[in-house]
């Protein structure tokens, strides 16, 4: 009977022998492992989850740092896997039982230290229950921090006159299409003598015109560059003519005369009328006093001008006296 015994107990050790000799190996936390593929997840343990999460963002942050996130929206698949994520080659593998932060919608979120100019990653699922690998790692990916890559000036062509201004506004992009808020745009004219450009924000710029011309107006940062033409012309004026003195209750018409600048032209007057250059207008001033007659003319291109006539009233004038 005692060497059965003896005999059972040999089986028995080259059994779990052989058991554990299958099992894939685990590396300690923060220790680095080769690439592998592991089981399918038909044959791991009983009743764990088998729902792979996917990663749906990845981002630099301002300060350097690296942000990847991933969408897991079964709670209980949440709840069973670890996620590994390798940086580089020979990087440790990160668990999500340290790093990670569990965000109540769903979302894995990992972010790694700052400092790093690009990173290679990939990641894969450990099961909880058994420390099982299933699934192969993802490919490598490079991850590029962003910079400035792109720049538009906004409008990209504007005409003003000497001693007039555009604002001009750009827009920078890094090379994942994202709006790039970091720096100060720089700006220059190709010939100041035609325009200026001056910076009024990080963003903005004024381009005044000096001399009839056209000039290119150059926005850059960090190697992005975009331009807006400024075309100088000349200034739009108005002049009003009329009656300059007029009866209590008269009805009298006001002409604009209009010139320079880019017609058509629009026409705002005060005391309120049509667009058009002429304005019929009954006042209700008493004997003795006045009123302005006063029109504001803007061109094609958004330039204005402004003219004002004075008017008395009194009860000794013609009804409408020039």
């Amino acid at each position: 009977m005692l060497q059965l015994t003896r005999i059972v107990s040999v089986v028995a050790a080259v059994v779990l022998a052989a058991s554990c000799s299958d099992m894939p190996s685990n590396p300690a936390r923060g220790t680095t492992m080769a690439p592998q593929d592991g089981p399918t997840p038909s044959s791991m343990t009983s009743g764990a989850c088998q729902t792979a999460p996917t990663l749906i963002s990845e981002e630099f942050l301002p300060d350097g740092r690296v942000k990847f996130k991933w969408d897991q929206q079964d709670n209980q698949c949440r709840l069973h896997h670890w996620f590994e994520l390798r940086v580089d080659a020979t990087d440790a593998v990160v668990e999500s039982d340290e790093p990670f932060v569990i965000e109540n919608n769903g979302l894995f979120e990992y972010t790694r230290g700052a400092g790093l100019s690009g990173i290679m990653y990939k990641w894969r699922v450990r099961n909880a229950f058994s420390d099982l690998i299933w699934g192969p790692y993802s490919p490598y990916r490079l991850f590029t921090p962003p910079a400035p890559t792109t720049l538009s000036v906004s409008p990209s062509s504007a005409t003003t006159c000497p001693g007039r201004s555009k604002t001009l506004t750009a827009t920078v992009l890094d090379q994942n299409g994202n709006v790039w808020t970091a720096g100060t745009v720089g700006w220059s004219s190709a010939n100041t003598s035609i325009a200026t450009a001056t910076s009024t924000g990080s963003r903005t710029a004024d381009a005044t015109g000096v001399a009839t011309g056209q000039v290119a107006v150059t926005a850059t940062l960090d190697g992005a560059t975009g331009q807006s033409t400024i075309t100088v012309g000349s200034c739009p004026s108005v002049t009003v003519t009329g009656p300059t003195s007029v009866q209590p209750g008269a009805t009298c018409s006001w002409f604009a005369n209009a010139s320079g600048g880019t017609p058509p032209y629009n026409y705002a007057w005060n005391p309120v009328g049509n667009n058009s250059s002429e304005l019929t207008y009954t006042n209700h001033e008493p004997n003795g006093g006045s009123f302005n007659v006063t029109v504001t003319v803007s061109d094609a291109n958004a330039l204005v001008a402004s003219g004002t006539r004075v008017v008395s009233v009194s009860s000794t004038a013609h009804t409408c006296t020039s």
